[in-house]
């Protein structure tokens, strides 16, 4: 499957509760019966999607849903802080645009949204930055001071508050850290070929990489 066939398959119930649904179990049930009623061949891809968190899969979706009407289009908010999608776009921003492996310089005058996810900065950071190894002070960062999760709960932003489904997915992407991809986004990607790539002792793989099962509430075969 290709990432473009992927994204086909992407049901905002899973990102979004459908309307009507007012618990966690009757937005995954509504997701599942959708995504069979539309191919049953996919079903099991889209059953996977509890179990993986992405950006575009997660987050985007219930930004366009909840804050698009201000924050994109012709919103009187936009020009404060676009969440429109648009490359890396306005994922780049909620994280506080970490500096891939050099110490992050963090604006003196803070642009709106910037950092608005209250992740850690893991990639904030060069190799040899003694602050890359300080452990943070508990309850700090992620979702307990994040605050996007904060806006999303209150309902004290312009009375704007998400359901319960899509607060929870909010949850789980900033305290996993973030990602931009899902697991299976990324396994849809060929593993890399590139000159060299055959003398490593440990070639890089993206589609064929092992699957690791780590303890949780899900069973192995989800």
């Amino acid at each position: 499957m290709t990432r473009s066939d992927f994204r086909n398959t992407i049901d905002d119930g899973f990102a979004c509760a459908p309307e009507g649904c007012t618990t966690l179990a009757q937005a995954r049930e509504m997701g599942l019966s959708k995504g069979a009623r539309a191919e049953k061949s996919k079903v099991t891809t889209t059953a996977r999607f509890g179990t993986s968190v992405g950006y575009l899969k997660d987050v985007q979706p219930v930004l366009d849903r909840y804050c698009g009407k201000c924050h994109q289009g012709e919103g009187s908010a936009r020009k404060k802080l676009d969440l429109t999608l648009r490359g890396y776009e306005p994922y780049l921003t909620l994280v506080g645009r970490p500096g891939w492996g050099r110490t992050n310089a963090v604006p003196e005058k803070l642009p709106p949204g910037y950092d608005l996810a209250g992740t850690l900065q893991v990639e904030a950071y060069s190799t040899v930055d003694p602050a890359a190894y300080v452990t943070p002070e508990p309850m700090t960062r992620l979702s307990y001071t994040s605050r996007l999760v904060a806006l999303a709960a209150s309902g004290k932003h312009h009375n704007v508050k998400v359901d319960p489904y899509s607060l929870l997915r909010l949850i789980l992407w900033v305290d996993t850290m973030c990602p931009y991809l899902t697991d299976v986004e990324i396994r849809a990607d060929d593993d890399p070929e590139f000159q060299g790539s055959d003398w490593l002792a440990i070639r890089p793989r993206l589609k064929t990489a092992p699957i690791v099962i780590r303890p949780g509430p899900f069973s192995a075969d989800e």
